[in-house]
């Protein structure tokens, strides 16, 4: 038997002038700015962005731990004070008088003006169960939870006897954990005159938003082809 015939490989090639051109002009490109120092900015770029977002985060992080509002003894009551107040905006203080044909408008502005009547009193009880039920609750609760606080570090400190019974470390994790509680609780203290003037600057821009929207509205009354008011 004859020996097999070897098939040819395909193989690819470049003539000399092809080459020497491609060479030239890679040559030209690399020698641009742009292309120069792509992978260089490209890089450059990349380590730019993690160093913002790590930055980003970090302040991210430190703004968490200082809100007032994402505090465990504050969280609670500031949910219920956000829902209060979105009740609030529910309630505005124009309504559209619903009626076919030309409308009084002595009849509209008493519909108006008892309207308003029943908006002044929803808005005073929800402000009187801002102050009265949710901010002097917290008050009190964080109040007396620093007095507990002193009154258990006063307890502690006439224990002088029982603590010589514990380990050094055990008395050491004990009073780390007792004094950052007690700070805890100090600055919940010192946060309250700030967090109830958050509490009324949140009021008064609910206010304006209600007024924003019902000027909205009494505008779009006003442009109303359909109805007609006359004396």
């Amino acid at each position: 038997m004859g020996r097999p015939s070897k098939k040819p490989i395909p193989t690819e090639f470049l003539s000399l002038s092809e080459w020497m051109h491609q060479s030239t002009m890679f040559n030209v490109l690399t020698s641009m700015k742009f292309f120069k120092y792509y992978l260089i900015g490209k890089i450059f770029s990349l380590w730019k962005g993690n160093v913002r977002y790590r930055t980003y985060h970090r302040t991210r992080q430190e703004l968490s731990k200082n809100l007032i509002q994402q505090r465990r003894d504050f969280l609670s009551c500031h949910m219920e004070i956000n829902k209060i107040l979105y009740d609030m905006q529910a309630k505005l203080t124009f309504t559209p008088y619903r009626s076919a044909g030309v409308i009084p408008l002595d009849t509209f502005n008493g519909v108006q003006v008892q309207h308003r009547a029943s908006c002044r009193s929803t808005y005073n009880d929800k402000v009187d169960a801002i102050v009265t039920q949710q901010l002097s609750g917290l008050v009190k609760r964080v109040t007396e939870e620093q007095n507990l606080r002193e009154e258990e570090d006063l307890e502690n400190s006439q224990r002088g006897q029982a603590a010589k019974n514990k380990s050094m470390s055990s008395q050491t994790k004990e009073d780390e954990l007792r004094r950052r509680l007690g700070m805890l609780t100090r600055r919940n203290v010192r946060a309250l005159g700030t967090y109830i003037r958050l509490v009324d600057y949140m009021v008064l821009e609910t206010q304006v938003r209600i007024n924003q929207e019902s000027a909205t509205k009494i505008l779009h009354e006003m442009q109303n082809g359909a109805k007609k008011y006359w004396i």
